[in-house]
């Protein structure tokens, strides 16, 4: 018997520090199969195999994205004969900033090299997904 039952990919974005590692252990409880830092490059061999495979481990995605790639997989997944939802976090500059100096993190932005100061990296991952 083939299933017919859509998928579900959640896919969680969002500023940098606003709890997207979180949402995606409390998906990952509720049964989700979470993925993350997942290269959207490989999403179009990954999206034919989860469309195909019976294996319930794939009824329920959850895939976290940076602001870099979150346009990427919006563009990969649309069409796709599954049920798409997207979990956007965020929170206040003061928050990200506070949670980034209590961890001792480093903002993705700048261990790419792409800014010099944490304010600067959230200033340009903000502008990223307007």
């Amino acid at each position: 018997m083939e299933n017919t039952k859509k998928k579900k990919i959640i896919l969680i974005s969002g500023m940098s520090g606003a709890g997207k590692s979180t949402a995606a252990r409390v998906l990952e409880d509720m049964g989700y199969y979470i993925i993350e830092n997942f290269p959207f490059q490989l999403l179009p061999a990954f999206v034919d195999m989860v469309e195909t495979s019976s294996d319930p481990r794939y009824d329920y995605i959850g895939v976290c994205t940076s602001a870099e790639d979150f346009p990427a997989f919006l563009t990969g997944l649309k069409g796709r004969n599954m049920d798409i939802q997207v979990l956007f976090l965020d929170a206040g500059d003061s928050v990200i900033l506070h949670r980034y100096k209590s961890t001792r993190r480093t903002h993705p932005l700048l261990l790419s090299n792409q800014c010099n100061t944490l304010d600067e990296a959230i200033n340009v991952e903000r502008q990223m997904f307007t």
